[in-house]
């Protein structure tokens, strides 16, 4: 199987015709359809479902896509690191972040990686978890940092832990509840939640009685869950760099109940068997020196 063959079955795919795809690649549309056909005579599976409005894949070409989007990643990633080992400023590199290391870590980190990679194209995800590590296993990512389970155990991925982090509620500083003491007085409020369901927000839901049985208000944007916040009675769990690094811009304040919270580990997480990239290295060592600096 070939490069080629792989590049004409992701952007025929992505552009839903052959026409449109031999246009951006700069072929023929018969060219095309040989590289195809030389695809489903070796795998003995039709790629795609042709249709008088266009193609679609099948089945079995969904699985095919998924492993070629993959494998071109990597092919491109190869390209990067051989160019950066060289020194040449070129390449992108693509990371998956949680809130708090987009409004804590990272800001401080780049300057440093900017000055020693000042051509490599930087793209930050804002992506939770769980979708943060299946875009990493998939090559969509070369790094993910976030919060992570602490029973999450996974053999073709490497966690290095970055900080802790500590869960609060939160509140905005004029909510006439802001000094209750305990989740229980909070059981009929206006929660706020973050993320999907199988997101950060399940690790620590389930054992806070606030939380069980409840209605929420679920944000898959942070920005909306801050916005909401300061617009209404509403209250929230949230990591204290979080509340660190933006409780003065959106007036909030921690809530002092007295029931223990859980603690998450932070970490960066690549895939064990795949080597990073030079830049890659480079953004790794500087955010692990600003999560140990102590706080100002």
């Amino acid at each position: 199987m070939q490069i080629t063959q792989l590049e004409a079955v992701v952007e025929i795919a992505r552009a839903g015709s052959f026409r449109k795809a031999a246009q951006v690649l700069g072929r023929s549309q018969p060219s095309l359809s040989r590289l195809v056909l030389q695809i489903e005579e070796e795998i003995g599976l039709t790629v795609f479902d042709r249709a008088p409005t266009g193609v679609r894949l099948t089945e079995a070409g969904q699985r095919l896509h998924r492993r070629a989007v993959t494998v071109l990643e990597e092919v491109q990633r190869l390209m990067d690191e051989a160019g950066q080992l060289q020194n040449l400023q070129r390449g992108t590199l693509r990371i998956a972040i949680s809130p708090a290391v987009g409004s804590a870590f990272l800001p401080k980190a780049l300057p440093s990686f900017r000055r020693r990679w000042p051509g490599v194209q930087l793209e930050v995800l804002n992506v939770l978890y769980p979708e943060s590590l299946r875009m990493l296993r998939e090559g969509q990512v070369e790094i993910v940092i976030g919060p992570i389970p602490e029973a999450l155990s996974d053999n073709a991925l490497h966690i290095a832990p970055l900080s802790q982090l500590r869960v609060v509620v939160v509140t905005h500083r004029h909510n006439a509840r802001r000094d209750v003491t305990s989740l229980q007085e909070l059981a009929d409020a206006n929660w706020l939640v973050h993320g999907p369901a199988d997101g950060p927000s399940s690790l620590f839901g389930p054992p806070l009685p606030a939380l069980a049985g409840q209605s929420v208000t679920r944000c898959h944007a942070l920005t909306t869950l801050l916005t909401v916040m300061t617009k209404s009675d509403g209250f929230s769990f949230l990591s204290d760099k979080l509340l660190e690094q933006l409780g003065a811009r959106y007036d909030l304040r921690e809530v002092p109940v007295r029931e223990p919270l859980p603690t998450f580990t932070l970490a960066i997480i690549t895939r064990r068997q795949t080597a990073v990239t030079p830049a890659a290295e480079t953004l790794i060592r500087q955010l692990k020196a600003q999560a140990q600096k102590p706080p100002v």
